[in-house]
C-alpha cells in the first residue's frame, strides 16, 4: 500500500502505480477535471461556432445536385473549417496537458496542493514550448498512419487514371495489405509510448521540445508494456464511468418516449423541443466530462510513471531536481 501523501522511494509495481493514480485522481479530482475540461469544452464550442456561422449557411446555399466542379469546393471548405477548429483546439490542449502534468507531478511528490490558476499560470509561462511539443508528439505518433494514408491515396489516384483489371496478383496482395495496416498501427502505438513521458519531462525539468522527446525515449526503455497496461486500465475505468452516465441519459430518453406514448403522441411542440434540448445537452455534457476525466486520468498516470521511471533511470531519488529546475 502506497502512502497517500508522497510517492514511495522504491520502484513501483504496476498495481502500485494504478493504486497511486486512482488515489491522486480522487484526491485532486476537482482541480484535475477543471484543468482537463478546458480542451473538450473548447472543441465543442469551436465546432458549434464553425457550424453555425459558416458551414451550415454555406451548405444551405449549395445546390442540391452539385456538379463535379462544386464537389472539390465543398471538400475544401470542410477541410478549411476543420483545420481552423483543430488549430484552436491544439492551442487549448497544449497548456492543459502541461497544467495537468504540473499538478499531478506536484501531488505525486507529496508537495503542497496546486490550484487551477497556479497550474495554468505555470503552463502559460512556456506556452510556445508546450505547443511545439504537442505538435511534435502528434506528428511523431501519427507519422506511420499518415504515410500509409498518403500511399493509399496515391494508389487510388493511380487506379483511377490508369485503370487495371483485378488479377490474381492484386487479390493476393489483400492479406499482405491487412498485415501492413495492422503493423503500421502497432508501430504508431509503440512510437506513442516512446514519447509518452515527454510532457512530464518538459514540465518538470524545463526541457525544450526536442530534449523532452529524447528524455522520454530514455525513460521509457524497458517500460513500454507497463505504460501501455496502466494507460489502458485508466482509460477503461473512465470509459466504464462514461457508459454508466450514458446509460442514465438513455433511461431519461426512454422515459420521455414512454411519456409521449402514454399521451397518445399529442405532446406540445415546445415541451418536445425542451425535452430534446435537455437530452442533447445531457449527452454533450457526458462526452465533455468523459474526455475531461480521461485526460485527467491519463495525465496523472503519466506523471506517476514519470516519477517512477526517473527514480529508476537516475538511480538515486535524492538526485531528482526540484520542480522547474533542469536535471
Amino acid at each position: 500500500m502506497t502512502d497517500g501523501n508522497a510517492t514511495p522511494l522504491h520502484r513501483m509495481k504496476t498495481g502500485q502505480i494504478l493504486e497511486r493514480v486512482f488515489q491522486l485522481c480522487w484526491k485532486g479530482r476537482k482541480t484535475l477535471v477543471a484543468i482537463a475540461i478546458v480542451p473538450p469544452a473548447t472543441l465543442f464550442a469551436t465546432l458549434a461556432a464553425a457550424m453555425g456561422s459558416f458551414m451550415i449557411p454555406f451548405i444551405a446555399r449549395m445546390p442540391k445536385n452539385m456538379s463535379a466542379e462544386q464537389t472539390p469546393r465543398m471538400g475544401f471548405v470542410f477541410f478549411f473549417c476543420m483545420s481552423v477548429v483543430m488549430t484552436l483546439c491544439s492551442a487549448a490542449f497544449a497548456p492543459s496537458l502541461a497544467a495537468c502534468c504540473y499538478a499531478s507531478v506536484h501531488a505525486d511528490l507529496g508537495s503542497s496542493h496546486v490550484t487551477f490558476r497556479e497550474s495554468y499560470a505555470f503552463a502559460c509561462k512556456r506556452y510556445w514550448s508546450y505547443l511545439a511539443l504537442f505538435f511534435l508528439t502528434i506528428l511523431i505518433a501519427t507519422s506511420p498512419v499518415l504515410v500509409l494514408e498518403a500511399f493509399t491515396a496515391v494508389s487510388a489516384l493511380s487506379l483511377k487514371y490508369h485503370p487495371r483489371e483485378i488479377g490474381p496478383g492484386l487479390v493476393a496482395l489483400i492479406p499482405v495489405g491487412m498485415i501492413v495496416f495492422i503493423g503500421v498501427y502497432v508501430l504508431s502505438i509503440v512510437l506513442t509510448l516512446r514519447i509518452s513521458l515527454a510532457f512530464p519531462a518538459c514540465v518538470t525539468e524545463s526541457l525544450g521540445a526536442s530534449a523532452a522527446l529524447r528524455r522520454s525515449d530514455l525513460l521509457t526503455r524497458g517500460a513500454k508494456g507497463r505504460i501501455f497496461l496502466v494507460l489502458l486500465v485508466v482509460y477503461a475505468a473512465c470509459y466504464a464511468a462514461y457508459l454508466v452516465g450514458f446509460f442514465v441519459v438513455a433511461i431519461w430518453f426512454a422515459f420521455l418516449s414512454a411519456a409521449s406514448l402514454t399521451m397518445g403522441g399529442h405532446v406540445p411542440i415546445i415541451l418536445t423541443l425542451i425535452m430534446g434540448v435537455l437530452t442533447l445537452l445531457g449527452v454533450l455534457c457526458m462526452m465533455i466530462f468523459f474526455m475531461a476525466c480521461a485526460g485527467a486520468g491519463i495525465s496523472t498516470a503519466l506523471a506517476v510513471i514519470y516519477n517512477d521511471r526517473r527514480r529508476v533511470t537516475d538511480r538515486r531519488s535524492e538526485d531528482m531536481a526540484p520542480m522547474g529546475a533542469p536535471v
